[in-house]
């Protein structure tokens, strides 16, 4: 291959490739450019020929000028990496500013001297934006650690915090059967470390809501009560230029549903509407028994006709359009500016668990109205809500209870109710000392009580090892709280009761007595 041959295979491979090159004379004189050059510079070469290089070149970096401009034969090359501690920009002909990776080279003559400079770079915006958004990806990530960290946080404390009410709860009711009306201290005192005890579990509530962590047990409730109980937090929500509005039914039917996810279904709601409101305006917070016929439904909906209570939500809002309203309940999908997209999915991921429905009224410009029709609990109502509890008829016979509990003043206050209304009661702190005494006591217990997380273990492996050795021994479980979902998918599947905390004593000895005198079906299939 002559020199021809060498030049114009070398002027190919220089067009071709994807980096820019600029070559120069000694003097700085451009000599040549390739497409990518022009491209990046904004000079063609006809006219930057002849033209000093840092016409054509202008960067940003005043060291990497410095050392362009001297003898460089020592140093064989200045490389410039993309991570260097100063980001190195070439100003183009027009005035913008384009990231980029350098490279200098000195070209040598046959008598080894400087005759010219070969510079190579390359315009590193998109890997600028990806290791941008991998720095977001990475930040994000943190903050979801955050936030899961956050949430065990106050499941723990909700925990210790339920340990404490439940003993304040107690103690409290203990004080006033013994005390009576003419007894010192005040009962209304006392009452009132009750109603403290009582508004501190529903703070705890309302702590679980927000770190999602409330077990996902069905129960029967009334609507009326959780909307309530959750209206103070609400208003410290939306603000004081939206005013709240509550159309409650008195004899609202009970629903059949996990409360806490009712909660989440209220909050995510109101906040919705909130945020639909920028100016203010009112919300409407509404309730009424429906009773729905197959005329009602149509072939899409996943409810069956029957008895519903419908939850409405009106805002005086921006309203919807109708693009927006076919996809408000599409994971991810947000009209707002800050918004995750996440609320009214979860939202409708909860009503159709229970096989309910929801349905959305709205125009732009006068508001919208969310319905959510939640299925009646079907069972025989015994409304324990505005009824005064009592222990009339709830005390046992001798029976032997075997409780497990590592919070000690809670221990021993529960075994103290126990004895005082007719149960034999034995006391363990842990699994090891619970099977010791199970064993000791040759398995002659009638129930074991246990709270599910325990300190060298947990209350379903407790129980697992006790039916081994007796397949049909009643169990029940007491929890504050569970970080684990295995654990209320396991207690679901096995159909085992469990006992929330706190409690009161009339729900304690009558969930007693009803767990001894029911057999559990499924105890011989675990």
């Amino acid at each position: 291959m002559n020199l021809d041959q060498k030049e114009r295979l070398l002027s190919i491979v220089l067009n071709e490739i994807n980096d820019a090159v600029i070559a120069t004379e000694v003097n700085d004189c451009v000599t040549f450019m390739n497409p990518i050059a022009e491209a990046l510079t904004g000079w063609k070469f006809e006219k930057g020929e002849g033209q000093q290089l840092n016409k054509i070149f202008n960067i940003t970096r005043n060291d990497l000028k410095t050392k362009m401009h001297s003898q460089i034969e020592e140093e064989g090359g200045i490389d410039y990496p993309i991570d260097s501690s100063e980001e190195t920009h070439l100003v183009n002909k027009d005035g913008n500013k384009v990231p980029v990776d350098i490279h200098v080279t000195p070209i040598m003559n046959h008598e080894n001297r400087v005759s010219g400079r070969v510079i190579i770079f390359r315009d590193i915006s998109e890997q600028k934006r990806m290791e941008e958004e991998k720095k977001r990806i990475q930040a994000q990530l943190i903050h979801a650690q955050k936030l899961s960290a956050l949430g065990k946080l106050i499941g723990g404390v909700a925990h210790d915090f339920n340990n404490l009410i439940t003993i304040i709860q107690i103690v409290a009711q203990m004080s006033i059967e013994q005390i009576g009306e003419k007894g010192s201290p005040s009962p209304d005192d006392l009452r009132q470390i009750q109603n403290a005890a009582e508004r501190a579990a529903k703070l705890t509530r309302q702590l679980l809501i927000y770190s999602r962590t409330q077990s996902k047990r069905l129960t029967s409730f009334n609507i009326n009560t959780t909307i309530e109980s959750l209206l103070e937090m609400l208003h410290r929500l939306i603000g004081m230029n939206i005013t709240v509005n509550t159309c409650l039914k008195p004899d609202i039917w009970s629903i059949l549903a996990n409360e806490g996810h009712i909660e989440q279904v209220i909050m995510n709601l109101i906040i919705n509407a909130r945020d639909a409101m920028p100016d203010g305006g009112e919300i409407t917070v509404r309730t009424e028994n429906v009773i729905l016929s197959e005329d009602d439904l149509n072939s899409y909906s996943p409810m069956q006709p029957g008895k519903y209570v419908c939850l409405s939500i009106i805002d005086t809002g921006i309203g919807m359009n109708i693009q927006t309203r076919r996809r408000i309940f599409d994971s991810y999908f947000s009209n707002k500016k800050k918004g995750t997209g996440i609320g009214l999915s979860v939202v409708y991921d909860i009503v159709q668990g229970l096989r309910g429905s929801i349905n959305v009224q709205s125009e732009e410009g006068k508001g919208s109205t969310f319905q959510v029709y939640l299925p009646v609990d079907s069972r025989k109502s015994k409304k324990y809500e505005n009824q005064e509890e009592s222990t009339t008829g709830l005390q046992g016979d001798e029976e032997r209870i075997l409780l497990v509990e590592d919070e000690d003043t809670l221990c021993r206050s529960l075994a103290r109710i126990l004895r005082q209304n007719g149960y034999n009661v034995y006391t363990a702190s842990n699994m090891k000392e619970a099977l010791n005494i199970y064993e000791r006591e040759g398995q002659a217990f009638h129930l074991v009580l246990s709270d599910i997380v325990l300190p060298d273990g947990n209350g379903l492996d407790l129980i697992d090892r006790l039916r081994l050795l007796r397949p049909e021994l009643r169990v029940l479980l007491s929890s504050g709280y569970s970080d684990s979902k295995w654990y209320w998918a396991e207690i679901r599947k096995r159909g085992l009761p469990v006992l929330d905390k706190p409690f009161s004593i009339p729900n304690l000895l009558k969930t007693v007595k009803e767990t001894i005198q029911i057999q559990n079906e499924q105890a011989t299939n675990i």
